[in-house]
């Protein structure tokens, strides 16, 4: 005889269904969880007003060292065939330094096409000029040519790429400066200036100290990171220290340089603050250094302090160093103005349908 079926109380049912829930953190957990969220938030927040109001401040104290209406009055009389001298040669750095990172790229097996190259170039160099830290152009390039896959490894040989690209122009930064600086020493009765020789010295000892950091945290770091430190250093030996990529990644390099110091030279001539060839060599590459420091839109306001305290070394005024600094700022800004083309916005999809309407 069949057993008669049992109704289950609903409220033992209910007690059941609670006990089988899977629960969620702790309430302390969750608590902390959501702070650490809301700081981080503040504190991105926090930079990135840093960034935008530095540029700032640091214009409004020029203004007390500068004469306004002067450097206006350069701005608006500079000398037109300098000024498009310096956007010509604006052009020739960005292609060469597109050809660097097809080079480097290559180097460490990521093949990159040219035409590609030149325009994620500018689209990278349009982004570093008009959005704060100056490395958001960077990232991009490294996010619109990650690799197929999924993961780290998408963005590994990219990263590496853009960022071996970017030491080697550093690099040859710091041997013109370098070679500035001895130029400077050779002049018969001139020393090297104090902020010169202090600048080149905090350059190489912050060098120093960045590599014995990196040498401190790969050796720390190789119990949990050993596979990436040992692929980021094979990528450097494929990179510098075969004999044909060294001797064109040097090329290249010094030929980018000369064309950054070259542009610089031309928009201060332009404002009648003509450079010698020793004045740029010395002057110039700290003044663009500042540039990449992550305080600032561009290198506003940083790049004109820089200028200021040092145009006067070459003889001039503190103004004519601020008006040739910004000069260049517009210049650079124009040059990279082709970078809008890298990008998918609307007005260039109607440019680029209007081009093939008439081409059909």
């Amino acid at each position: 005889m069949p057993l008669a079926k049992r109704r289950i109380p609903v409220d033992v049912v209910h007690q059941c269904r609670f006990a089988l829930t899977p629960i969620g953190p702790m309430p302390a957990l969750r608590d902390r969880h959501i702070h650490e969220r809301r700081h981080f938030r503040l504190r991105s927040r926090l930079f990135v007003i840093l960034r935008v109001c530095a540029p700032v401040l640091l214009f409004a104290g020029l203004f007390w060292v500068v004469d306004l209406g002067t450097g206006f009055a350069l701005l608006f009389g500079a000398d037109g065939i300098p000024v498009l001298v310096a956007l010509g040669l604006v052009q020739v750095q960005i292609v060469l330094a597109a050809l660097r990172w097809r080079l480097t790229a290559a180097s460490i097996g990521q093949s990159i096409g040219l035409a590609r190259a030149i325009t994620e170039y500018y689209g990278a160099s349009l982004l570093n000029l008009v959005l704060p830290g100056g490395v958001s152009g960077d990232v991009v390039r490294v996010a619109r040519n990650r690799e197929v896959g999924v993961g780290a490894s998408a963005w590994e040989r990219p990263a590496q790429a853009v960022v071996l690209e970017r030491a080697s122009g550093q690099i040859a930064f710091a041997l013109v400066a370098a070679a500035g600086v001895g130029l400077w020493t050779l002049q018969p009765g001139a020393g090297v200036p104090a902020i010169a020789s202090e600048g080149l010295r905090n350059v190489v000892l912050a060098g120093l100290l960045m590599v014995a950091v990196l040498c401190v945290l790969a050796f720390a770091a190789r119990r949990f990171a050993g596979g990436f430190v040992s692929r980021f250093a094979a990528a450097i030996r494929l990179a510098f220290l075969r004999p044909r990529d060294a001797a064109l990644q040097l090329v290249l390099s010094l030929a980018v340089v000369a064309a950054y110091l070259a542009a610089f030279a031309a928009v201060s001539r332009a404002i009648g603050a003509p450079l010698g060839l020793t004045e740029t060599l010395l002057l110039v590459p700290p003044v663009l250094l500042t540039m990449v420091l992550p305080v600032s839109v561009g290198g506003w306001g940083v790049r004109e302090v820089a200028a200021a305290a040092l145009w006067p070394l070459a003889g001039f005024t503190a103004t004519e160093g601020v008006a040739a600094s910004a000069l260049y700022g517009i210049v650079a800004t124009v040059g990279a103005l082709p970078g809008v083309f890298s990008f998918d916005f609307p007005l260039v999809r109607l440019f680029r349908k209007r081009q093939t309407s008439d081409q059909d």
